[in-house]
């Protein structure tokens, strides 16, 4: 099995292993300014779809980024629930049923059951921390018939501080101009080969490029370095899975803005 395919396929098998950690408190008490979490979940699932949905819920509720991040995770789940974010719960459960309802009134207008239920697996977990900030993670996945899921994965960090979020502007002008050679150079690490032309035949539309373009995705801060992630289908195609370059920290100082170079610095 390709290794690029790796990270995609561990990702969805994780989603579905999360009844077992089912309202586990993945941390169990405040050290340092940590970001207490619970993990909760929702699910349903019969012979026409299966709904999952796992999310990493902060606890405290007097805290600013406490709140910022349970609007985070509405968000990530479609943005149009009502009732406010004291209890997550009830939130999830709004999403999964309003996704479960979707997919299930889908799948009898096609004439399901099929072999394989629509399905949807979400998960929006704490992938990342520091004193400064936290990374959170969203994958998504859905499945409503032929060849294979969509699966959508993205990350976003955030200031611990004030909540802030961190895109693309955390990259000052010298990133700018070194931009493609540095996503040029990431990407042969992904794809394993060396040179340009090889490059070109493992992207889609890219024959004759003459800059990479940088990912929708916002970077995200990790543990080895600041991430730039391709999506499904955005620059390669299925089988490639999700492209990502990484830039260590000790090169990417360099590259910062003082704001998000501060996250970085001891």
């Amino acid at each position: 099995m390709p290794k690029r395919l790796i990270p995609i396929i561990v990702a969805i098998i994780s989603l579905t292993t999360f009844v077992s950690s089912f309202a586990s408190c993945s941390e169990h008490k405040k050290n340092g300014g940590t970001l207490i979490t619970d993990s909760i979940g929702f699910e349903k699932k019969d012979k026409f779809v299966e709904c999952r949905i796992i999310a990493d819920m902060p606890v405290d509720d007097g805290d600013v980024l406490c709140n910022i991040v349970r609007e985070f995770i509405s968000d990530e789940l479609g943005g149009s629930y009502t009732g406010g974010y004291a209890d997550m719960d009830s939130l999830l459960s709004f999403y999964g049923r309003t996704k479960y309802d979707e997919m299930y009134d889908a799948a009898k207008e096609a004439g399901s059951p099929y072999s394989v239920p629509y399905s949807y697996d979400a998960s929006i977990r704490k992938v990342y921390e520091t004193g400064k900030l936290v990374t959170y993670q969203t994958v998504i996945s859905e499945y409503w018939g032929g060849a294979h899921p969509l699966t959508v994965s993205t990350a976003v960090t955030f200031r611990k501080s004030d909540g802030r979020r961190f895109g693309k502007e955390i990259f000052n002008a010298s990133f700018n101009e070194k931009s493609s050679d540095i996503l040029s150079d990431g990407l042969k690490k992904y794809f394993e080969v060396k040179t340009d032309k090889e490059l070109k035949s493992c992207l889609l539309g890219m024959e004759n490029f003459i800059i990479i373009p940088m990912p929708q995705n916002p970077p995200y801060f990790t543990k080895d370095g600041i991430v730039l992630s391709y999506g499904q289908y955005e620059i390669a195609p299925y089988a490639a899975g999700m492209p990502a370059v990484l830039i260590p920290y000790d090169e990417a100082k360099s590259l910062l803005k003082v704001s998000a170079r501060e996250m970085i610095e001891r």
